[in-house]
């Protein structure tokens, strides 16, 4: 399907010129979009470079300017570390004032940046996340959460304890925050599914020799193994795994999160017959399919789900920017709440008052080396999964904003 061509997008550099004409309510009398993602860790296959060429198609396809004002966008690598990602920010605020930030994938980066953002006065648009406290304690009015978070991806859990009848589980993730979310979340889950857990196996993140975490898992009470993490962290442990002979053992195994790109690294021989859940995959439909071939012409790969998300999320900030005719946030994120997302990942969702986009998951399962046609086609799509079923009701929302 795809021939590779050059990356044509300029990390940084995309502003679109305006012709002189009548200046709208926008900061700088522009629109100033930075995406700041993870350039060269553990997270930038899914999201990196590809996030700003997503975000740059969103430009294109609204005309590259709102009215007549310009469009700027800028890329920040924010290194997965809180405090460079922070200062990086403010640094290109005042030399640039921004309007929006997006993508922001990673717990210890995006918790911070949304309070940032509410402090500087601009939007905060999150697709790579998986922290549900972005619209739970943490939520703001200038923000909104487009991509999954740690318990949709347990979407899976559920269909698994009724398909195979994996009652009790094991839950392997890191130490820290993240894996502190991935076990809270994956607990009601599971409970609320008519499970139990009886295990939670804690790694120190970015440990490479994850032997000792395994046999742990491997010998706690579960039928089932619930693999919560994401990342180098991830491709390490199912690798290790693999080895191990661990996934051919009786113990069910469930991968929480995982993308086609870490199924690529892996290889089909290491994943095949996993299972997880994916609020994109780039061959479902036609739709998602024409948007792959518009990103693999920039990038040179196929689009992950955080990069479906930016272009979605991005795409509606600029409609709403362009509905309301100014960058304040308040106002642009009021609009985007009152408007459903029509397009190949958000098909119909809306945006609750705790900012969270309700769209539909779909469960998946790695193909076999001999069913794949080629580079990408490794998941069938086997479950859609509502957003009603896959994200827990607003009534369970620790969002401040609803009173």
């Amino acid at each position: 399907m795809f021939r590779r061509v050059g990356i044509a997008v300029g990390l940084g550099l995309c502003a679109i010129l305006a012709t002189p004409g009548t200046t709208l309510a926008f900061s700088n009398n522009e629109i100033h979009i930075a995406v700041v993602t993870d350039i060269g860790g553990s997270f930038s296959d899914v999201a990196g470079t590809g996030a700003t060429v997503a975000a740059d198609l969103a430009i294109e396809d609204v005309g590259g300017r709102i009215g007549r004002t310009p469009i700027h966008l800028s890329t920040v690598d924010h290194r997965n570390d809180p405090t460079i990602a922070a200062e990086a920010v403010r640094t290109l605020h005042a030399q640039r004032p921004i309007s929006v930030i997006a993508e922001l994938g990673g717990t210890d980066v995006s918790l911070p940046l949304q309070t940032l953002a509410d402090e500087l006065g601009i939007a905060a648009l999150h697709s790579g996340s998986l922290t549900s406290a972005l619209t739970g304690e943490a939520c703001s009015p200038n923000a909104v959460h487009w991509g999954y978070d740690t318990y949709s991806l347990g979407s899976v859990i559920s269909s698994q304890i009724f398909s195979n009848s994996w009652h009790l589980w094991t839950i392997l993730t890191p130490e820290g925050d993240v894996g502190d979310g991935f076990r809270d979340d994956l607990t009601r889950r599971i409970h609320a599914s008519g499970g139990f857990v009886t295990d939670v196996v804690r790694y120190p993140f970015g440990a490479l020799d994850l032997t000792e975490a395994l046999i742990a898992a491997e010998n706690g009470e579960g039928e089932a193994i619930a693999v919560a993490t994401a990342g180098e962290d991830l491709t390490n442990m199912l690798r290790q795994m693999y080895e191990r002979g661990l996934n051919r053992s009786d113990k069910g195994v469930a991968i929480i999160n995982m993308s086609v790109h870490d199924v690529q690294a892996l290889g089909l021989y290491v994943t095949t017959g996993l299972e997880f859940t994916v609020p994109f995959y780039w061959d479902h439909d036609d739709q998602t399919r024409a948007f792959a071939q518009r990103f693999w012409n920039r990038a040179g790969t196929f689009p992950s789900a955080v990069h479906a998300a930016v272009y979605s999320s991005v795409r509606s900030y600029l409609q709403a920017a362009d509905a309301v005719r100014t960058d304040n946030p308040e106002r642009v994120i009021g609009r985007m709440r009152e408007t459903p997302v029509n397009d190949f990942f958000g098909r119909g969702g809306e945006i609750r008052p705790d900012g969270r986009l309700m769209h539909p998951k779909y469960r998946v399962r790695v193909k076999t080396a001999r069913e794949s046609q080629g580079i990408g086609d490794y998941l069938d799509v086997i479950e859609e999964i509502p957003a009603d079923a896959a994200f827990p009701p607003l009534s369970q929302s620790a969002c401040p904003l609803l009173g």
